[in-house]
């Protein structure tokens, strides 16, 4: 898949994953108060800076990776970290459901990323199965956090 391919199929799953948001956001308020779309989908990016972060760190990554190489890697994880520590913060700054549901997210994300890295780590060792790249992990750990967060908010609603 071309780079350009990537970062299509990745812009339109951030498109989706915001339409949602603020779909559900604007759900939040009585139909005759409801804000714009336009000042629902900031408040989502406010709240949420993380996937919008993840996603320029991605596109700049493929875009210049190739020339640049250690300087790249080096901004990304110092964009990665103060967007992690970002969202941990604002977090452990709330308390009751919210918090709640993150912490229950992310504990389930560990535990199948644990598992799944135990299993592939006993392929490569005993069956010689081929090594893989650690965005993949990334990948899979991200893709089950916002499941687990999704489905925790759902139950809860």
């Amino acid at each position: 898949m071309s780079d350009a391919a990537r970062i299509s199929v990745l812009l339109v799953a951030l498109a989706v994953l915001l339409a949602a948001h603020v779909r559900r956001r604007g759900e939040e308020y009585e139909p005759d108060e409801r804000p714009t779309t336009t000042r629902l989908l900031l408040e989502v990016l406010r709240s949420n800076p993380v996937a919008v972060v993840l996603t320029a760190l991605y596109v700049v990554v493929v875009v210049v990776a190739e020339s640049t190489g250690v300087l790249v890697a080096a901004a990304a994880c110092a964009v990665v970290v103060a967007g992690s520590a970002s969202r941990a913060q604002r977090v452990f700054r709330n308390r009751g459901i919210e918090r709640d549901q993150f912490l229950m997210a992310a504990s389930i994300t560990f535990l199948v990323l644990m598992t799944l890295c135990g299993v592939w780590a006993m392929f490569e060792h005993l069956a010689e199965a081929p090594r893989i790249s650690m965005v993949v992990p990334w990948g899979v750990g991200l893709v089950v956090w916002i499941g687990a967060e999704t489905v925790l908010r759902r139950r809860a609603a």
